[in-house]
């Protein structure tokens, strides 16, 4: 080899490293993700859902709220968790309104660019122990989640509070 390709290699190696280094060739770690997020935009089939909601994130393990924003009310002296008193119009309303709302937690981790995790409680008892997983872009503390099956959910939080 040349003096003149070494160099070249040389140089191509050091371009190679500075690129990776400015495009975010760093793969991530759950230990990047430690921290409590808010979500501020989530869309569903290309439709911006207005929704509250928050993310906790340890090393391991996660914990997520998601409220539909501006959903009705239930009326006062309505008790949902006694079922057996419900007139047939207050069951079709916590059947409205149930899917307006999501609670679950559990394990995750993060392989490359996906982010992996699985409820070990759900608020729907049919999603417990089954492992979902989105696409992953985190940026500072911007953290992009998509959802490329079912609904096409995409989400995006912001760290609100940095557990690292």
């Amino acid at each position: 080899m040349t003096l003149m390709n070494r160099w070249y290699v040389a140089i191509s190696a050091v371009a190679f490293a500075l690129l990776l280094a400015t495009t975010g060739g760093a793969q991530q770690t759950s230990d990047d993700l430690r921290g409590v997020w808010k979500l501020t935009r989530l869309t569903e089939g290309g439709k911006d859902v207005p929704m509250n909601a928050f993310m906790f994130l340890s090393k391991t393990y996660y914990s997520r709220v998601t409220v539909e924003k501006d959903r009705p009310k239930f009326p006062k002296g309505f008790d949902f968790r006694k079922p057996e008193t419900l007139t047939p119009e207050q069951q079709h309303t916590v059947a409205l309104l149930f899917p307006r709302s999501n609670s679950n937690g559990g394990t995750y981790h993060v392989e490359g660019n996906t982010f992996f995790f699985t409820a070990l409680a759900h608020q729907n008892p049919n999603a417990e122990g089954v492992e979902f997983r989105r696409r992953m872009e985190l940026h500072g503390n911007t953290l992009r989640l998509v959802q490329e099956a079912d609904r096409g959910a995409d989400e995006t939080w912001l760290r609100v509070e940095d557990f690292r």
